[in-house]
Protein backbone atom coordinates (compact mmCIF):
# COMPACT_ATOMS: atom_id res chain seq x y z
CA UNK A 1 0.00 0.00 0.00
CA UNK A 2 1.46 3.34 -1.06
CA UNK A 3 1.27 6.00 1.66
CA UNK A 4 3.13 9.03 0.41
CA UNK A 5 4.28 8.27 -3.13
CA UNK A 6 3.27 6.05 -6.03
CA UNK A 7 5.00 5.01 -9.25
CA UNK A 8 3.85 6.75 -12.41
CA UNK A 9 5.55 4.60 -15.05
CA UNK A 10 3.41 1.47 -14.66
CA UNK A 11 1.25 -0.08 -17.40
CA UNK A 12 -1.72 0.25 -15.02
CA UNK A 13 -2.93 3.00 -12.68
CA UNK A 14 -1.39 3.32 -9.22
CA UNK A 15 -2.16 5.78 -6.47
CA UNK A 16 -0.96 6.73 -3.00
CA UNK A 17 -3.04 7.59 0.04
CA UNK A 18 -1.59 11.12 -0.14
CA UNK A 19 -2.74 11.31 -3.76
CA UNK A 20 -6.25 10.52 -2.55
CA UNK A 21 -6.07 13.28 0.05
CA UNK A 22 -5.16 11.21 3.11
CA UNK A 23 -2.03 12.40 4.90
CA UNK A 24 -1.15 9.10 6.55
CA UNK A 25 2.35 7.84 7.19
CA UNK A 26 3.49 4.23 7.43
CA UNK A 27 3.31 4.13 11.25
CA UNK A 28 -0.26 5.42 11.35
CA UNK A 29 -1.30 3.07 8.58
CA UNK A 30 0.28 0.08 10.32
CA UNK A 31 -1.51 0.97 13.56
CA UNK A 32 -4.89 1.18 11.79
CA UNK A 33 -4.34 -2.03 9.85
CA UNK A 34 -3.09 -4.00 12.85
CA UNK A 35 -6.18 -3.03 14.85
CA UNK A 36 -8.44 -4.14 12.02
CA UNK A 37 -6.41 -7.34 11.60
CA UNK A 38 -6.89 -8.17 15.29
CA UNK A 39 -10.65 -7.66 15.01
CA UNK A 40 -10.94 -9.95 11.97
CA UNK A 41 -8.68 -12.54 13.61
CA UNK A 42 -11.15 -12.72 16.49
CA UNK A 43 -13.97 -13.26 13.95
CA UNK A 44 -11.91 -16.05 12.34
CA UNK A 45 -11.64 -17.79 15.71
CA UNK A 46 -15.42 -17.80 16.27
CA UNK A 47 -17.83 -20.35 14.87
CA UNK A 48 -18.51 -17.96 11.96
CA UNK A 49 -14.86 -18.31 10.90
CA UNK A 50 -13.94 -17.57 7.31
CA UNK A 51 -17.58 -17.53 6.15
CA UNK A 52 -18.21 -14.21 7.93
CA UNK A 53 -14.95 -12.73 6.62
CA UNK A 54 -15.79 -13.86 3.07
CA UNK A 55 -19.27 -12.35 3.32
CA UNK A 56 -17.93 -9.02 4.54
CA UNK A 57 -15.18 -8.98 1.91
CA UNK A 58 -17.66 -9.67 -0.91
CA UNK A 59 -19.90 -6.85 0.35
CA UNK A 60 -16.99 -4.46 -0.26
CA UNK A 61 -15.26 -6.08 -3.24
CA UNK A 62 -14.34 -3.74 -6.05
CA UNK A 63 -14.79 -5.27 -9.47
CA UNK A 64 -17.16 -8.07 -8.49
CA UNK A 65 -19.21 -8.95 -11.57
CA UNK A 66 -16.87 -7.00 -13.84
CA UNK A 67 -14.00 -7.80 -16.20
CA UNK A 68 -10.85 -9.23 -14.70
CA UNK A 69 -7.49 -10.53 -15.87
CA UNK A 70 -5.45 -13.03 -13.89
CA UNK A 71 -1.81 -13.59 -14.75
CA UNK A 72 -0.59 -17.07 -13.80
CA UNK A 73 2.88 -18.52 -14.40
CA UNK A 74 1.57 -20.65 -17.27
CA UNK A 75 -1.17 -18.43 -18.75
CA UNK A 76 -3.07 -15.17 -18.63
CA UNK A 77 -6.82 -15.59 -18.17
CA UNK A 78 -9.59 -13.06 -18.76
CA UNK A 79 -13.24 -13.17 -17.85
CA UNK A 80 -15.65 -11.97 -15.20
CA UNK A 81 -14.88 -11.79 -11.48
CA UNK A 82 -17.75 -13.97 -10.37
CA UNK A 83 -17.14 -14.87 -6.72
CA UNK A 84 -14.85 -16.22 -4.02
CA UNK A 85 -15.36 -19.84 -3.05
CA UNK A 86 -15.56 -21.10 0.54
CA UNK A 87 -11.75 -21.40 0.69
CA UNK A 88 -11.21 -17.82 -0.54
CA UNK A 89 -10.20 -18.72 -4.08
CA UNK A 90 -11.25 -16.46 -6.95
CA UNK A 91 -13.94 -17.72 -9.31
CA UNK A 92 -13.41 -16.48 -12.87
CA UNK A 93 -16.14 -16.98 -15.45
CA UNK A 94 -14.68 -17.21 -18.95
CA UNK A 95 -16.23 -15.92 -22.17
CA UNK A 96 -17.38 -19.50 -22.87
CA UNK A 97 -19.27 -19.58 -19.56
CA UNK A 98 -16.85 -22.02 -17.94
CA UNK A 99 -15.91 -21.31 -14.33
CA UNK A 100 -12.28 -21.55 -13.25
CA UNK A 101 -11.17 -21.67 -9.61
CA UNK A 102 -7.96 -19.69 -9.08
CA UNK A 103 -5.94 -19.98 -5.88
CA UNK A 104 -3.11 -17.58 -6.76
CA UNK A 105 -2.02 -15.15 -9.45
CA UNK A 106 -1.66 -11.47 -10.26
CA UNK A 107 -5.16 -10.00 -10.48
CA UNK A 108 -6.01 -6.94 -12.58
CA UNK A 109 -9.46 -5.41 -12.53
CA UNK A 110 -10.85 -3.98 -15.75
CA UNK A 111 -10.58 -4.61 -19.45
CA UNK A 112 -7.18 -6.05 -20.51
CA UNK A 113 -6.28 -3.34 -23.04
CA UNK A 114 -7.00 -0.60 -20.53
CA UNK A 115 -4.71 -2.06 -17.84
CA UNK A 116 -1.60 -2.54 -19.93
CA UNK A 117 -1.84 -6.30 -20.34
Amino acid sequence: MNCLWHPTDLPYPAVSLRGLGAETGPGELFHALSGSWAQWLSVWRTSAGFAKIRESWLDRATGLGGPITVRLPEATLTGTFEDLDRQGRLILKGADGARKVIGYGEVFLGTPGRIGI
